[in-house]
């Protein structure tokens, strides 16, 4: 109660402890009630008032540790007075609230300065979030509170349940950052002289190390052994090769010319002992396709026109991305976070009202490019590897060249996604930091699952099987790899149609 009451009680105790004001202002004391008495007697006119209203003892502000909290929580300050920003972009006048636009529905989202809350000894850094439905609509919130430490998670989580309006469903989570400590030592030294203050503080991460976050580990591990020891074996061989060569250049480029007096003089001789370098081995051979030399110069090659009759693929293909990207960077935070300055995006005069701007909200007909590229190189493959071979157009040869095509087609993509299935799900809960990271959020996940991983754990195996399009798994596994499942589903198929 001292807590909540904390800036009313601050509030009241510097108005009625202001002599200045209580002598200059008659219609203020006139609504105290004290016009007529000395100042001391409407000091304490004033205060009795407080208390009876508050039904509080008033003697002084209330503690610094306690305005302290008040400071470090969400602050909604409802009685702001908006004004018009240096880009002359509109504030909100009677609810300055950060990010409470956008396409999603109303979301309010403060958290206050946790690490300044973890500084003080008596308080304690929570989270308080829902959604509100009403209907159709439902408003989310998720506010930062430094609040004493008396106030248990569980006596907040009791006051939430029995004083929430129906159809308010809040979560109440605290214990997300702790203090360290204050610095000592060279640490203390270091500190003062990049002027850093405060105490150091951690967010704890309760998410157990499990076999699967193991495995992954260490299949990464070995990807980058195979990486390293293909990038060094290439360079060394790349090494040897350019000596060899200079050697030859100067074996070539020797002479028998003398001066005089040189003709007893024996010319100098470079022996080369072995005049190519020797084939690589299988092992080397498989460990070279690892190198980040020869990886990265084929993702770098430019092939010349007349080598690639198709270049301008290469162009839709970039412009399809760029566009893909955009758009969903666009629309992703437009439905999750929002814009605060929503007025420069909404039509007729903001971005979305300009001819120019339409290749962003319209990034979902890139998608479309990408089947239309797909099928025109797909039906070109076949038509010059498969359907210009006699054999393969009879019924025995179509079908082994058909489980091949399938067979390469699967590995060529599930490798790659299965192995960002299994970084998502085991190691990127170990990768990040902070109250963001480590809450959990009103439907039981975490801000990192918002890449589609929430449901991989269990339905995983439906990326394996390019069944994740279908309406009973949409969205269960990695939601945005429908693509892949539509691109392999129309190349089953293509060959049907050549």
């Amino acid at each position: 109660k001292k807590y909540l009451l904390c800036k009313v009680v601050s509030g009241v105790f510097t108005v009625c402890a202001n002599d200045q004001l209580l002598n200059s202002s008659e219609s203020l004391r006139f609504a105290l009630g004290c016009t007529g008495m000395d100042l001391e007697e409407c000091k304490r006119q004033c205060i009795r008032d407080a208390e009876t209203l508050a039904n509080e003892s008033i003697n002084s502000p209330c503690t610094a540790d306690f305005q302290a909290m008040q400071g470090f929580g969400a602050q909604l300050d409802i009685f702001t007075m908006g004004q018009l920003s240096d880009e002359g972009v509109p504030q909100a006048s009677l609810l300055p609230l950060p990010n409470i636009k956008n396409m999603g529905g109303a979301t309010l989202i403060k958290y206050g300065e946790p690490s300044h809350c973890a500084e003080i000894p008596t308080a304690e850094y929570c989270v308080i979030q829902g959604t509100l439905a009403q209907g159709a609509q439902a408003f989310s919130f998720a506010l930062g509170n430094c609040l004493p430490k008396v106030c248990s998670e569980d006596e907040l989580r009791s006051i939430l349940e029995t004083t929430v309006p129906q159809g308010l469903n809040a979560l109440v989570q605290c214990d997300l950052v702790r203090p360290l400590g204050a610095a000592e030592g060279a640490s203390k030294s270091i500190q003062n002289l990049l002027g850093w203050g405060g105490i150091p503080v951690y967010y704890p991460n309760k998410i157990k190390f499990t076999v699967g976050a193991a495995l992954t580990l260490t299949l990464v591990l070995v990807l980058a052994a195979l990486m390293t020891v293909g990038t060094w074996l290439e360079w060394q061989r790349e090494s040897k090769s350019r000596r060899l060569e200079a050697l030859r250049d100067v074996q070539a480029n020797a002479s028998g010319v003398y001066g005089a007096g040189m003709e007893a003089a024996v010319p100098l001789t470079l022996e080369i002992n072995q005049q190519d370098l020797p084939p690589p081995s299988a092992l080397e051979g498989f460990v070279n396709h690892w190198s980040l030399l020869r990886n990265g110069r084929s993702f770098m090659r430019v092939r010349k026109g007349d080598k690639n009759p198709f270049a301008v693929i290469d162009f839709l293909k970039t412009f399809s991305m760029a566009q893909v990207i955009l758009g969903h960077s666009y629309f992703y935070i437009m439905s999750s976070a929002g814009f605060a300055n929503m007025e420069q995006f909404n039509p007729p005069n903001g971005l979305l009202g300009q001819f120019w701007f339409q290749a962003i909200p319209g990034c979902f007909y890139g998608v479309d490019s990408f089947f239309v590229i797909s099928g025109f190189l797909c039906a070109i493959g076949l038509d010059t590897k498969l359907f210009n071979n006699a054999r393969n157009r009879t019924t025995a040869g179509f079908s082994a060249k058909y489980l091949q095509f399938v067979v390469f087609r699967w590995l060529r993509l599930i490798p790659t996604e299965m192995f960002c299935i299994a970084l998502s799900t085991t190691l990127l809960p170990y990768l990040g930091t902070g109250v963001l990271w480590n809450m959990d959020r009103s439907d039981g996940t975490r801000c990192y699952e918002a890449n589609g991983s929430a449901g991989c754990g269990q339905y995983w195996w439906t990326n394996l099987l390019f069944i994740q399009d279908a309406d009973k798994y949409m969205g269960k596994c990695y939601g945005h790899t429908w693509y892949l499942a539509n691109d392999f589903q129309l190349y089953m198929t293509a060959p049907f149609f050549g």
